[in-house]
């Protein structure tokens, strides 16, 4: 089977890569030490970031001599979406580069390491009715994202607990569970919010009922998280 990579939806090859090698670490985990035990004893685990390395190979097209992996390694030195074979997504944030190794003049050889969380494929619901469910199969917390055109003009409407005023018709409404921003046709809107927390899915949770009033229909986004 062919290892696939994707960078932003952007299969790897487009940036004149090549995947040798991949690995993702287990998540982090408290591990705590009591009495006389002459081993620490795992008392509590808790889901948190992984560890992803990438071993990459890069070329240019001309086979110049010593290429550089610079324009490369600044697209992945941001937070991206990485596809990797095994059909996970992994939100990733860079946090190192391995020393350069030629395997011939024309190619790059590096390994990569993200900070990472694991996540299924982006998942969109409209929501048509108020206190509609959604089934989340996530193993994990996950934040999620609401967004709404107001089809007259609001005083107020409260979206799962979190209250927003002075919504004029038409003005489209995006509360960012994922990148924590509230806005109004693309300006700030945290100051005519209630907000206190971000909105989240438990996974202990089978069935989340949206609310909304006064009802106007929704688009939930979220990423499942796996722990």
């Amino acid at each position: 089977m062919r290892e696939v990579m994707y960078i932003d939806g952007k299969p790897l090859h487009e940036f004149r890569a090549k995947l040798l090698d991949w690995e993702v670490a287990p998540d982090l985990a408290n591990v705590i030490s009591s009495g006389k035990n002459l081993f620490p004893a795992l008392l509590k685990s808790e889901a948190g970031q992984k560890k992803l390395s990438v071993t990459l190979n890069y070329q240019t097209a001309d086979r110049k001599w010593f290429p550089s992996p610079t324009k490369l390694i600044g697209q992945l030195n941001k937070t991206v979406n990485l596809q990797m074979p095994d059909g996970f997504i992994y939100r990733s944030a860079l946090s190192s580069v391995s020393s350069v190794k030629y395997p011939a003049k024309w190619i790059t050889e590096f390994t990569l390491e993200f900070k990472c969380v694991q996540c299924g494929q982006y998942q969109e619901i409209d929501i048509k009715q108020n206190e509609q469910p959604i089934y989340y199969d996530g193993t994990a917390p996950a934040p999620y994202k609401i967004e709404f055109t107001a089809p007259t003009a609001l005083q107020s409407v409260t979206v799962q607990g979190i209250q927003l005023t002075s919504i004029p018709a038409g003005a489209k409404i995006v509360l960012d569970g994922i990148e924590k921003k509230i806005t109004q046709n693309g300006e700030n809107k945290f100051l005519e919010s209630n907000l206190i927390d971000f909105p989240v899915f438990e996974s202990s949770e089978d069935s989340i009922p949206i609310t909304v009033s006064p009802f106007v229909p929704l688009k939930i986004s979220y990423y499942p998280i796996y722990i």
